[in-house]
């Protein structure tokens, strides 16, 4: 819920593919704040971000060259980032959510 109270702000969130850190809970309640920001009609103004290959607390180049696009668009230049949405981990989403996304632009 927290997540998607940001919405239509920018939220970029990072996750590292490490068992104990709950990668299906955040895949999944990244899903359901990812479509708040779709209800607003600005799905890219959050990305979520889950890669692997890399330690605990390290910041892998994939998801820098993503930071660095939504430090840009959301405190610098207000560019689109594009769209940032990966996770190795499948999440059905009718599983946790039983609603539908609302327009609310």
């Amino acid at each position: 819920m927290l997540a998607g109270l940001v919405a239509p702000r920018g939220l970029y969130v990072m996750e590292n593919d490490l068992d104990w850190l709950g990668l299906v809970s955040t895949t999944g309640s990244m899903g359901a704040a990812r479509m708040t920001y779709q209800g607003f009609g600005l799905p890219n103004n959050m990305g979520f971000s889950l890669v692997d290959s890399h330690t605990h607390c390290q910041l892998p180049s994939l998801q820098q060259s993503e930071l660095d696009a939504y430090i840009n668009a959301f405190l610098l230049s207000g560019s689109d980032p594009g769209e940032v949405n990966h996770s190795r981990v499948n999440v059905d989403m009718a599983d946790g959510v039983d609603w539908r996304v609302p327009e609310l632009s």
